[in-house]
């Protein structure tokens, strides 16, 4: 993309430290391409984390029943 298009288009880009050159020909797509597979990158990795989470939480739930049976079973042994 022609700096000069990017002007035109969107008058300014927010960087008070670069300057646009207008005749200068830009690389659009390998910039971009970056956040956006970034974005990917972190939507996998909150799905894996949540997913662990929850198999994390069905263990402890079965767990918890698995000991709450035992302790029932050993009050029946206990003679009294």
């Amino acid at each position: 993309m022609l700096g000069q298009t990017f002007i035109e288009e969107y008058a300014d880009h927010d960087d008070p430290v670069t300057v646009i050159d207008q005749k200068r020909s830009y690389s659009v797509k390998a910039p971009a391409r970056h956040p956006i597979y970034e974005n990917f990158r972190v939507k996998v990795c909150l799905l894996l984390f949540h997913n662990h989470l929850l198999f994390l939480n069905a263990f402890l739930v079965g767990l918890i029943s698995m000991l709450s049976l035992y302790k029932c079973e050993m009050l029946l042994l206990v003679d009294i």
